[in-house]
Protein backbone atom coordinates (compact mmCIF):
# COMPACT_ATOMS: atom_id res chain seq x y z
CA UNK A 1 0.00 0.00 0.00
CA UNK A 2 2.87 2.45 0.81
CA UNK A 3 4.72 1.79 -2.43
CA UNK A 4 1.18 2.40 -4.12
CA UNK A 5 1.31 5.97 -2.26
CA UNK A 6 4.26 7.11 -3.06
CA UNK A 7 3.51 5.86 -6.95
CA UNK A 8 0.66 7.98 -7.47
CA UNK A 9 2.71 10.92 -5.54
CA UNK A 10 5.79 10.67 -7.65
CA UNK A 11 3.10 10.29 -10.86
CA UNK A 12 1.35 13.60 -9.52
CA UNK A 13 4.46 15.35 -9.92
CA UNK A 14 5.89 14.40 -12.84
CA UNK A 15 2.21 15.14 -14.22
CA UNK A 16 2.68 18.89 -12.91
CA UNK A 17 6.01 19.27 -13.37
CA UNK A 18 5.33 18.27 -17.05
CA UNK A 19 3.89 21.44 -17.96
CA UNK A 20 6.92 23.47 -16.97
CA UNK A 21 9.70 21.70 -18.87
CA UNK A 22 12.01 23.67 -20.90
CA UNK A 23 10.70 21.92 -24.33
CA UNK A 24 7.18 23.10 -22.87
CA UNK A 25 8.10 26.35 -22.77
CA UNK A 26 9.95 26.40 -26.13
CA UNK A 27 6.67 24.95 -27.53
CA UNK A 28 4.70 28.08 -26.03
CA UNK A 29 7.63 30.64 -27.69
CA UNK A 30 8.51 28.31 -30.70
CA UNK A 31 8.14 31.41 -33.56
CA UNK A 32 10.95 33.17 -31.24
CA UNK A 33 12.67 30.59 -30.73
CA UNK A 34 13.17 29.35 -33.90
CA UNK A 35 13.86 33.37 -34.97
CA UNK A 36 16.80 32.62 -32.89
CA UNK A 37 20.53 31.49 -34.35
CA UNK A 38 21.70 27.76 -33.14
CA UNK A 39 24.23 28.95 -30.14
CA UNK A 40 21.52 31.22 -28.61
CA UNK A 41 19.00 27.62 -29.03
CA UNK A 42 21.03 25.47 -27.40
CA UNK A 43 22.30 27.52 -24.49
CA UNK A 44 18.08 28.09 -23.84
CA UNK A 45 18.11 24.08 -24.02
CA UNK A 46 21.05 24.23 -21.32
CA UNK A 47 18.70 26.70 -18.71
CA UNK A 48 21.54 29.50 -20.23
CA UNK A 49 20.97 33.34 -20.06
CA UNK A 50 22.87 35.77 -21.24
CA UNK A 51 23.54 39.44 -21.37
CA UNK A 52 20.72 40.85 -24.26
CA UNK A 53 18.09 38.18 -24.26
CA UNK A 54 14.89 39.27 -24.41
CA UNK A 55 12.13 38.19 -21.25
CA UNK A 56 10.69 35.30 -23.65
CA UNK A 57 14.37 33.88 -23.86
CA UNK A 58 14.79 33.94 -20.27
CA UNK A 59 11.47 32.72 -19.45
CA UNK A 60 12.37 29.45 -22.32
CA UNK A 61 15.71 29.00 -20.66
CA UNK A 62 14.37 29.21 -17.23
CA UNK A 63 10.73 29.36 -16.64
CA UNK A 64 8.32 31.43 -14.61
CA UNK A 65 10.17 33.87 -12.36
CA UNK A 66 9.58 33.89 -8.66
CA UNK A 67 8.99 37.28 -8.21
CA UNK A 68 8.89 40.48 -10.32
CA UNK A 69 9.83 43.83 -9.29
CA UNK A 70 9.76 46.52 -12.09
CA UNK A 71 12.50 45.01 -14.89
CA UNK A 72 14.19 42.72 -12.36
CA UNK A 73 13.07 38.96 -12.64
CA UNK A 74 14.40 37.01 -9.59
CA UNK A 75 14.58 33.50 -9.48
CA UNK A 76 15.61 31.09 -6.64
CA UNK A 77 17.11 27.59 -7.18
CA UNK A 78 17.77 24.16 -5.34
CA UNK A 79 19.93 21.12 -6.55
CA UNK A 80 21.85 18.72 -4.49
CA UNK A 81 24.38 16.07 -6.04
CA UNK A 82 26.22 13.37 -4.07
CA UNK A 83 25.06 9.55 -3.72
CA UNK A 84 24.92 9.52 0.03
CA UNK A 85 22.95 11.34 3.04
CA UNK A 86 26.30 12.35 4.21
CA UNK A 87 28.14 13.25 1.36
CA UNK A 88 25.25 15.18 -0.62
CA UNK A 89 25.97 18.70 -1.42
CA UNK A 90 23.05 21.01 -1.91
CA UNK A 91 23.33 24.02 -3.43
CA UNK A 92 21.47 27.36 -3.55
CA UNK A 93 21.21 29.54 -6.54
CA UNK A 94 19.28 33.07 -6.64
CA UNK A 95 19.65 34.65 -10.33
CA UNK A 96 18.56 38.63 -10.61
CA UNK A 97 18.22 38.88 -14.07
CA UNK A 98 17.35 42.83 -14.64
CA UNK A 99 15.82 44.46 -17.93
CA UNK A 100 16.60 47.31 -19.97
CA UNK A 101 14.61 48.20 -23.30
CA UNK A 102 13.56 44.56 -23.15
CA UNK A 103 16.80 42.96 -23.30
CA UNK A 104 19.30 41.32 -20.01
CA UNK A 105 21.46 43.78 -19.30
CA UNK A 106 25.22 43.54 -17.57
CA UNK A 107 24.27 43.83 -13.92
CA UNK A 108 22.73 39.93 -13.65
CA UNK A 109 23.77 38.35 -10.94
CA UNK A 110 24.27 35.03 -9.98
CA UNK A 111 24.65 34.15 -6.19
CA UNK A 112 25.54 29.91 -5.44
CA UNK A 113 25.07 29.49 -1.25
CA UNK A 114 24.77 33.18 -0.61
CA UNK A 115 28.46 33.81 -2.64
CA UNK A 116 28.39 35.69 -5.83
CA UNK A 117 29.65 34.05 -8.79
CA UNK A 118 28.81 36.49 -11.59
Amino acid sequence: MHFKNIFSFTALLLAVSGCNTIDHRIGEKSDAFNQLDPKAQAEIRQGGVQVGYTPDMVYMALGKPDKIEGNTWYYKLYSEEGDRPLYVRRYEEDFTIPFADGKVTNDLRVTINNVRVQ
